[in-house]
């Protein structure tokens, strides 16, 4: 039988009144609840990722390399140059050192935490980047990371994907017997052609031609759709599962910097544009930055990884 309800004096019954500490306990057992539920999902992705995994690790030292190696060698790469005749040799290569050491002790803080997870000693639990923040400091820097980490990942893509459509389509421009490269302007849904003959002898000794520049709008180009169709189903695989072609990447990387390399040699070397100390520092600390996201790689790097593959080795070598 239900108690009855207090009365206030004139023979009605009147609600029972909460007090705030009781609704402090409510609002403290909601949120602990909630902090069981997320724990509970988290744990139980972890369960079914091992669950659903018979494979076992597979990417030896070649491979880790590769793949340390390729995501420290993003598209801000290319604005090195331009960054050291801004700011200078002396800053630039300072901040190259400091960053470079700050993103392999990072890397190697963030193995080591997810080593601590229980049972996960030799990283055989596929623990990703922003479940480490929950198991040991919660909800609110789970949230946190996951947004901070797929921005992160999400500024890294556009970038990459932008250089890479650019390259593809000057290479179309150039190589491709097919009168220039080709793209869909939107919303006006009209074709535009481009070749290096509309560029001058001046950009194209810099190297200053880039494919619809002039341009305005949206622009679907040959570029992207084949940036599309080359990356996508590796994008759609396991790092396991693309590995090879981690690999394939690194050589071609390390055979085009050597080229580069002999090319610079040959066409010999000038210091002029290269002050000790500059005077554009705006860009330094973004730049470099860009070219070191080594930490949001590893996560997923450790679980794939074989058991003979030394965390460190691999990171300070790359």
């Amino acid at each position: 039988m239900a108690p009855p309800m207090p009365n206030n004096g004139n023979g009605r019954a009147r609600p029972s009144e909460t007090s705030p500490l009781m609704i402090r306990s409510i609002d403290e057992s909601s949120r602990r609840s909630l902090d069981d539920s997320v724990l509970h999902t988290v744990e139980s992705g972890i369960l079914s990722n091992n669950n659903s995994s018979i494979s076992l690790p597979s990417i030896g030292f070649l491979g880790s390399l590769s793949i340390c190696v390729n995501s420290i060698t993003g598209p801000a790469m290319v604005n090195l140059p331009l960054t050291f005749q801004q700011a200078g040799l002396v800053p630039t290569t300072l901040t190259l050192v400091f960053i470079c050491i700050l993103s392999s002790l990072c890397s190697l803080h963030m193995a080591n935490t997810i080593s601590k997870v229980p049972g996960n000693k030799l990283f055989r639990k596929e623990i990703e980047f922003s479940e480490a923040f929950f198991m040991f400091w919660g909800r609110k820097w789970f949230l946190f990371t996951q947004t901070v980490y797929f921005s992160c990942v999400t500024c890294l893509n556009i970038s990459s994907i932008v250089d890479t459509a650019q390259v593809v389509d000057t290479f179309v421009g150039h190589w491709i017997g097919i009168g220039g490269a080709v793209a869909l302007q939107i919303p006006q849904f009209s074709f535009l052609w481009w070749n290096p003959s509309s560029c001058s002898p001046e950009e194209l000794r810099l190297g200053e031609c880039i494919p619809f520049e002039q341009h305005d709008g949206m622009l679907l180009t040959v570029g992207y759709i084949i940036t599309i169709l080359l990356f996508l189903p590796l994008a759609l695989c396991d790092l396991k599962e693309n590995v090879a072609w981690q690999v394939v990447a690194f050589v071609i990387l390390l055979l085009t910097s050597i080229q580069f390399v002999f090319e610079f040699l040959h066409k010999g070397i000038n210091i002029h544009n290269l002050p000790l100390w500059g005077t554009q520092f705006d860009t330094l600390l973004g730049v470099v930055l860009f070219n070191f996201p080594l930490c949001v790689a590893v996560p997923a790097w450790l679980s794939e990884k074989k058991p003979t593959v030394d965390v460190p080795t691999v990171v300070w070598t790359s």
